[in-house]
């Protein structure tokens, strides 16, 4: 037992994954300053956000177990990658209950939110095997910016056409003050982001990466989604992604834990969720290429889209977790399992039991 709460992730789920490990891309001050720094919020001194932001990935860390996912790939011809990473078919994390309603039985909702959020969703992954089709898909995801680019250009020269035109009379004078207004504030005081943002097809996101890995790997935020491209050689560039909103939401609740308002705790999952996604997007693809290996520069499944999805099951590994509350006789679970049982959940219960004395037996032989 690794302490006297009961409702320690640690403990309830300690027949099922054995004592936890690090979780890899989430920690405290130094991980805060790898990615992002001191400068990532502005207007909040540097200290602070550090505390603040440390201490919610702390609890982040915390309300998930550190054991590696076994995830199950699989071909799809259905590439989707030009817009979303989302494999068609499957639910976006949290987006899906499963057969048991949210709301009804409240441990049980909060078990199933944190085994959802630590089991990760499904995603898609591409494999580019030449420059020419890593360089078409690029084009494909920036497109909409280099257009919003172009639409912002042109109405700012039609402003300064119109006033030349006009001889600078007529009132143009303060219209076209009011164009470059309106255009520096939307570039902000930084252009060369701007720009880059829109050649990039998204805003750059800070990982912890050595100079040498910044060569071979790109994580950047294309509105919704984190995406991650790691460059395994010149002719092979693994790319996948998810959609960021449901760790932000995350992120605020163990900011909210460790005491920040409403308004900061918000500001550290807008900022800070970006580069948790993206590396848990790195440590899948690291699994990816380890497990499929490369065979001159090149992965051995081969040019294509696939699916990864994790094996684990969040209803499963929740009702584990309720049941193994249940024989520590804890009265909340006691009474969701009886009314998850009468309510037409049984066989989910009986899986999970059967799952559960299964791996405790194992536990006891030491296998």
């Amino acid at each position: 037992m690794y302490g006297h709460d009961p409702y320690d992730y640690r403990i309830a789920f300690d027949d099922v994954l054995g004592a936890p490990a690090s979780v890899r891309g989430i920690g405290g001050p130094d991980v805060v300053r790898g990615i992002g720094g001191p400068d990532v919020v502005r207007g909040m001194p540097p200290a602070e956000i550090i505390d603040m932001a440390g201490g919610a990935l702390g609890v982040m860390k915390k309300r998930r177990f550190g054991s590696s996912i076994t995830q199950v790939i699989e071909r799809t011809p259905h590439d989707a990658t030009e817009y979303t990473f989302v494999p068609p078919g499957y639910s976006v994390l949290g987006a899906e209950t499963g057969d048991v309603p949210v709301g009804k039985y409240p441990l049980y909702d909060q078990l199933r939110a944190r085994f959802r959020a630590a089991i990760g969703p499904a995603k898609l992954v591409r494999i580019d095997g030449d420059d020419a089709s890593y360089a078409d898909f690029r084009t494909a995801r920036r497109q909409s910016y280099l257009d919003d680019l172009e639409a912002r250009v042109s109405k700012l020269e039609q402003g300064v056409a119109e006033h030349t035109a006009d001889h600078h009379g007529g009132g143009r004078v303060a219209r076209l003050e009011d164009e470059l207004r309106q255009h520096l504030a939307w570039s902000g005081d930084n252009s060369t982001q701007v720009l880059g943002d829109a050649l990039r097809g998204g805003r750059l996101v800070s990982l912890a990466l050595s100079p040498q890995q910044r060569r071979a790997i790109e994580c950047w935020l294309d509105v919704d989604e984190v995406l991650v491209s790691v460059r395994l050689s010149p002719h092979c560039t693994i790319t996948t992604g998810q959609p960021v909103q449901p760790v932000i939401e995350e992120l605020v609740g163990c900011a909210e834990v460790v005491g920040c308002c409403g308004l900061d705790a918000l500001v550290i999952g807008c900022e800070f969720a970006p580069s948790v996604v993206g590396h848990q997007l790195l440590s899948d693809l690291s699994r990816f290429v380890s497990t499929f290996g490369t065979r001159k520069g090149k992965t051995i499944l081969g040019a294509g889209t696939y699916v990864m999805r994790p094996q684990a099951d969040p209803e499963t590994a929740a009702a584990m977790a309720l049941l193994q509350r249940a024989q520590q006789r804890d009265r909340q679970a006691l009474r969701e399992g009886t009314a998850m049982a009468f309510d037409g959940h049984f066989e989910l219960l009986k899986d999970a039991a059967d799952r559960l004395v299964s791996a405790q037996t194992q536990k006891a032989r030491g296998v």
